[in-house]
């Protein structure tokens, strides 16, 4: 985790140390509250806003702006998104952390298998 910490910009680390701080805030629908709640687009958005950059509110849109990356190319802070949900890459593995769902908190997780996994880094 160090090295991909230590290989991340600034930008990326302060996105994901934002996110990051949210661990055990609830999950709300159509929410981006820090220390509130959030839904999974809430919280990348909130973590990159401190971080400088204005991403849109909608997994879809955040994806689809962003710049298309492999896991091999990812750094931590980067968007990790299958269809339906969004999360920020920790840099290591599959591990994310990301707002799941109604009834959960912001948490560190780790992806399961799904084919239609994408990364994607917002400012690149």
């Amino acid at each position: 985790m160090i090295d991909a910490w230590a290989s991340a910009d600034f930008a990326h680390q302060t996105a994901l140390m934002a996110a990051l701080s949210q661990l055990g805030v609830r999950y709300r629908r159509n929410t981006s509250n820090p220390g509130v709640g959030f839904d999974c687009s809430g919280l990348t958005a909130y973590a990159w806003s401190v971080a400088g950059t204005e991403i849109a509110h909608q997994s879809r849109s955040q994806i689809r702006n962003a710049s298309p990356l492999t896991i091999d190319t990812a750094q931590a802070g980067d968007l990790v998104y299958y269809p339906g949900h969004i999360s920020m890459y920790l840099g290591v593995d599959k591990a994310i952390v990301h707002a799941p769902f109604t009834g959960r908190t912001v948490e560190v997780a780790l992806i399961g298998k799904r084919r239609s996994l994408r990364f994607a880094d917002p400012v690149g």
